[in-house]
C-alpha cells in the first residue's frame, strides 16, 4: 500500500567506536531481509561525523499520517485490516523468519526504521528491566492494533491523567456496551463482529506478563481467523428479461 522504488532518509547515527559497530551491525542484519511487508534498506552512507541509512521511500505517508492526520481521507476498515496483518506478517518474519531473530525495538504506527522505543507504545517490563525482546514487539503491536480499532492516539488527552491507550481499553471492558464505544465511529455497523475480534487480539498482545502474550506467528493465524468474508449483493438478469437479487461471499464473485 505504502510502496515506492524512491529512497528516503531513515537514520542517523553518530561516529564513536561503539557507535560504528552498532552501525555495521545493523546494516548486516537489515541487508539480509527480504520481505514484502518490511521496508527494504537501500545502501548505507557513512562518513567522518556521521552514519546513514537510506531506506525505501513511502509516498503515501505513514499510518500515523493516514490514520490521525487525514480527516477527509480516513481509512475504511478493510484497508485497516489489510494493514494489521501485513504489518503483523511483516514482523511474524523478523522474529520467525530470519536466520536470527531481529527485535524490531520500535513498533508503532509511524514507524519506518529500527530506533528506540517510543512512549505508548514501550512494554510495560522495560520500565524495570530497560531490556527488550520479541514480546516487547507484540506488546507495541498490539498497542497499533487498538489504534487502528479505535481511530486515537496512544495517548490522548481524552483518557484521563496518566492513561494511555491500553489503560483506557481496559477501563470499558465491563459491558457490551462499554467495548463498543471504544470503536471508531467511522467503522460502519456491518463490521463490528470483526473489529471487535481484532480488538481482543490487541489486548491479548498487551498483557502486562511478557510471557501471556501471544506468538507474532499467533497472531498473525489469529487475525486471519477473525477476517468475516463479507456478502456482496449482486442483481442476475434472465433471458426473459427479469432480475433477481443473489447474495455472494466476497472473493468467490465472478
Amino acid at each position: 500500500m505504502f510502496k515506492s522504488s524512491t529512497p528516503m532518509l531513515g537514520g542517523r547515527w553518530g561516529s564513536s567506536g561503539s557507535k560504528s559497530k552498532e552501525f555495521d551491525a545493523e546494516v548486516q542484519t537489515l541487508s539480509s531481509i527480504r520481505h514484502i511487508n518490511v521496508v527494504k534498506l537501500f545502501c548505507s552512507i557513512t562518513s567522518e561525523d556521521s552514519s546513514l541509512l537510506v531506506y525505501e521511500y513511502l509516498p503515501n505517508g505513514s499510518l500515523w499520517d493516514r490514520l490521525h492526520m487525514c480527516v477527509k481521507n480516513k481509512l475504511d476498515w478493510d484497508t485497516r485490516y489489510e494493514i494489521a496483518v501485513g504489518a503483523a506478517k511483516g514482523l511474524e518474519y523478523l522474529h520467525h523468519g530470519c536466520e536470527r531473530l531481529v527485535i524490531h525495538r520500535d513498533v508503532k504506527s509511524n514507524s519506518t526504521h529500527v530506533v528506540a522505543g517510543t512512549h505508548g507504545y514501550i512494554a510495560p517490563e522495560y520500565g524495570y528491566t530497560c531490556k527488550v525482546n520479541e514480546k516487547s514487539d507484540v506488546y507495541s503491536f498490539g498497542v497499533v492494533l487498538m489504534e487502528l480499532v479505535t481511530g486515537k492516539k496512544p495517548i490522548d488527552p481524552s483518557f484521563g491523567d496518566n492513561k494511555d491507550i491500553v489503560n483506557w481499553i481496559c477501563g470499558n471492558l465491563k459491558s457490551r456496551e462499554s467495548v463498543l464505544s471504544v470503536v471508531d465511529s467511522y467503522i460502519p455497523e456491518a463490521y463490528r463482529e470483526e473489529v471487535i475480534k481484532v480488538l481482543r487480539i490487541a489486548i491479548l498482545c498487551t498483557a502486562r506478563l511478557p510471557e501471556l502474550r501471544p506468538s507474532m506467528r499467533s497472531v498473525v493465524q489469529m487475525l486471519e481467523e477473525a477476517h468475516e468474508p463479507r456478502k456482496l449483493l449482486g442483481v442476475v438478469i434472465s433471458k426473459d428479461g427479469s432480475a433477481k437479487k443473489t447474495e455472494v461471499l466476497r472473493g468467490t464473485e465472478k
